[in-house]
């Protein structure tokens, strides 16, 4: 790799650290630009919900059939639906069900093992064991929004 490859600044006392393969800013054309982006927003709703092609469908309806309800519970966060949850995890193993299938197996036995649902009825500070203003001390962390393409944009001073 390149030394244009890596890129590291430091501004107020944090170090941030950017890997660019690809500048849109250094593309020849305007509509060459335009056709990258339109490249990047299908790679964003690649394999959810409502974006699946046939064989992507087909996994899901497998794996709709294989989880239970029960581990379907365990394993789906609650601001999501059984699809995005199911294909959460189908994308995370490039759309193999029996591969999604035995991760969310363990998951759910994790979940279990680690009593999360106590743990989240608790709030932060039962969950920590500890005061949750202590922690934020030594970690501390800033939520700013979200950006042009409505992600999260998140600052960490751990490490100071």
């Amino acid at each position: 790799s390149s030394k244009k490859d890596f890129c590291c600044w430091r501004r107020r006392g944090y170090w941030h650290s950017t890997v660019a393969m690809y500048s849109l800013s250094r593309q020849s054309s305007v509509a060459q630009q335009k056709y990258n982006l339109d490249q990047l927003e299908e790679l964003e709703h690649w394999g959810h919900p409502g974006h699946l092609d046939e064989k992507q469908q087909k996994c899901l309806q497998q794996m709709r059939a294989r989880v239970s309800s029960d581990e379907l519970e365990h394993i789906k966060f609650q601001v999501e639906s059984e699809d995005s949850a199911l294909c959460r995890y189908l994308r995370a193993r490039k759309f193999d069900v029996d591969a999604a299938y035995e991760m969310v197996k363990n998951c759910r036995k994790r979940r279990l093992a680690d009593d999360v649902a106590r743990c989240v009825a608790d709030g932060p500070s039962g969950c920590l064991r500890c005061p949750a203003r202590e922690v934020k001390t030594f970690y501390p962390e800033w939520y700013l929004g979200l950006d042009r393409r409505g992600r999260p944009v998140l600052v960490s001073g751990a490490g100071r």
